[in-house]
């Protein structure tokens, strides 16, 4: 509760821009327990606007306190629902803005993401795979911290390929490391490519696995399956010789994306670094996923 009114309490700002922003449209995602397809997406050209602004451009929004709440987006929740601890939070470049919707100043190529959920329970997820590549590309000028590919044995190419691709995408600098020499520096954004069980003790992964649906994995695993969880943490789905890319929040002094691409064994592992490598769209507007076969099964599961 403390982490929503921080974020959603801030003043509502003029729509402003700032800075030489990245060339491209700017997207609007609006959801409801992170549920595949959203409720609406939008891309638009780039035009100087706050995140606010940029969903009133959108939808038919509802404030309260003075406009800094989104109480409603076109309606959701209706009038008659029962509020239930839930709320409006938004996702700028798939991780939860750390400044209010009135005072973020939208860049070219900006994906803001808006999802209604309870913020106790799930109100701690802080990153998503949906907006992938945008976690990595950071500022205009480029990330302040190298992007990290970390590996377990076996995954070397595949993690060579996605620092190509990373590359490919402008960035200036990514390193793939094997995982046991990759202990990420504060702030730096990883990537984590390898079995569940052996990932899950990099230091980086080992509080966000022991956190699970706390944190917004949505998916948790062993040698046996993956498993797709809900809302609250529950495992609904059991996937047998499956693969998983799933995100959370690293870092000490700012969070920063911190992502699993993973599986029941190496080959699953090495089948889920194949959809960032080279199908990144679909996994798009996704909290998390498991690669079961040649399906991809959004998380978290919703009844």
């Amino acid at each position: 509760m403390k982490l929503l009114w921080a974020i959603l309490s801030l003043p509502l700002a003029a729509e402003t821009g700032s800075g030489a922003p990245p060339i491209g449209d700017v997207t609007v995602r609006i959801s409801r327990g992170f549920a595949t397809p959203p409720v609406l997406e939008r891309s638009m050209p780039w035009r100087p606007s706050s995140a606010m602004g940029l969903l009133g451009r959108v939808s038919t929004v509802e404030t309260a306190f003075g406009g800094a709440f989104v109480e409603r987006i076109n309606g959701i929740p209706g009038k008659a629902e029962e509020r239930g601890g839930r709320a409006w939070f938004y996702y700028a470049n798939g991780m939860m803005a750390q400044t209010g919707a009135g005072a973020y100043a939208a860049r070219r190529g900006d994906e803001i993401w808006w999802d209604y959920h309870a913020w106790e329970g799930v109100g701690q997820v802080r990153a998503l795979i949906g907006s992938y590549p945008r976690p990595f590309l950071g500022s205009a000028a480029g990330p302040a911290r190298p992007v990290l590919v970390v590996h377990t044995p076996g995954a070397e190419d595949k993690a060579a390929a996605l620092k190509a691709s990373l590359e490919g995408r402008g960035l200036p600098d990514v390193r793939a490391l094997p995982i046991h020499a990759g202990d990420a520096p504060d702030d730096s954004p990883v990537l984590a490519i390898g079995p569940w069980e052996e990932i899950a003790g990099f230091p980086a992964v080992r509080t966000a696995v022991s956190h699970g649906g706390r944190c917004g994995l949505f998916i948790d695993g062993d040698r046996s399956a993956m498993r797709v969880l809900d809302l609250a943490g529950r495992p609904r789905a059991s996937y047998p010789n499956a693969g998983a890319i799933a995100a959370v929040a690293g870092g000490r002094s700012r969070p920063t994306p911190l992502w699993l691409v993973t599986g029941t064994d190496l080959d699953a592992a090495r089948r889920a670094a194949d959809i960032l490598i080279s199908r990144p769209e679909r996994i798009r507007g996704m909290a998390a996923a498991v690669i079961d076969g040649g399906s991809i099964r959004p998380a978290p599961a919703v009844e």
